[in-house]
């Protein structure tokens, strides 16, 4: 279940044109797989759930084709929003799925109060969004904007019950905030497993947990 929002839409439309609804909010792209009998079932079933949801429309792929189509939308999205941007801060926040229309209208919020343009696609399987700020990293200013906003994502996504990371791994930016995560008890005991396994401080030092 792959979660594609409007500007992602428009990018992947103007770069690889597979036919995404250019007005659309949002777009759900989902796969299932088993033998035929499963298969008409289940898509029957996910069809009826997002029409009872209020989904706008429901398209089902008639043949392999259409659907691999349809795939090459999702896996055009980070090529596609470079068309708009020099750069792409990627962070992967990972919340509860009932918590995602949440998560994404707080990003959106963030989006506004920093004069930035953030895009969000995810994993909505399991809760995983990619707040995907466009921005230029020569411009020191806005670069600021970019870190503060994602520092608000970050909270954000705690306070919904979720966790700073889904996929990536925690890297410079989000450092300094995992500790709200994981509180000092446990980031000092992510340290001290280091500092035995890496007692020259050799393995990526001074990015994740801090020189010791």
């Amino acid at each position: 279940m792959e979660l594609l929002d409007n500007i992602f839409i428009n990018c992947i439309e103007d770069y690889a044109h597979v036919g995404l609804p250019k007005d659309a909010e949002a777009v759900m792209l989902i796969e299932v797989d088993g033998d035929r009998e499963v298969l008409d079932k289940q898509i029957t079933r996910i069809s009826e759930i997002c029409k009872a949801l209020n989904a706008r429309s429901v398209t089902i792929a008639k043949d392999d084709a259409e659907a691999e189509q349809l795939w090459v939308a999702r896996r055009s999205s980070f090529a596609s929003v470079s068309a708009i941007a020099p750069t792409i801060v990627g962070e992967d926040c990972t919340v509860p799925r009932d918590k995602i229309p949440e998560a994404v209208a707080d990003i959106r919020k963030i989006a506004k109060k920093y004069d930035l343009k953030i895009a969000v696609q995810g994993h909505a399987a399991d809760g995983n969004l990619h707040a995907t700020i466009l921005c230029d990293e020569r411009d020191s200013e806005l670069m600021v904007r970019v870190e503060n906003a994602a520092g608000e994502i970050f909270k954000s996504t705690l306070a919904l019950g979720g966790t700073l990371t889904g996929e990536h791994g925690i890297g410079r930016v989000k450092a300094r905030y995992l500790v709200l995560e994981t509180g000092t008890d446990g980031l000092n005991l992510m340290r001290a497993i280091k500092k035995t396994f890496d007692p020259n401080n050799i393995l990526n030092p001074g990015q994740f947990l801090g020189e010791y």
